[in-house]
């Protein structure tokens, strides 16, 4: 699932987003659970145990990382992952 998403939408507002494509039965299977207790998910009825959790976000297409890994991702971006004057031993690429 591909969707895009507004930077500043809230995790709830990405999840529901992301419902909207998908059927209770798909996510039900891939938490082991049945489709009733999905809806109780959605409607708050009932809470998501620590151990379907990343299950249930992957289900909607999304994972967690950690926010070192972000940073990293965003140094990267900065300097260029492929620079080729980094990789030449001449230093950053328009520096």
């Amino acid at each position: 699932m591909n969707i895009r998403d507004e930077p500043s939408m809230s995790l709830e507002s990405r999840i529901h987003r992301a419902r909207s494509m998908l059927k209770d039965d798909e996510v039900a299977g891939a938490l082991g659970v049945d489709s009733t207790t999905v809806g109780r998910y959605y409607g708050g009825d009932t809470g998501i145990k620590l151990t379907k959790l990343e299950a249930f976000l992957r289900a909607h297409g999304m994972v967690v990382v950690s926010a070192k890994y972000l940073g990293a991702v965003t140094t990267l971006c900065e300097v260029g992952a492929s620079c080729h004057c980094a990789r030449s031993g001449l230093g950053e690429c328009g520096r």
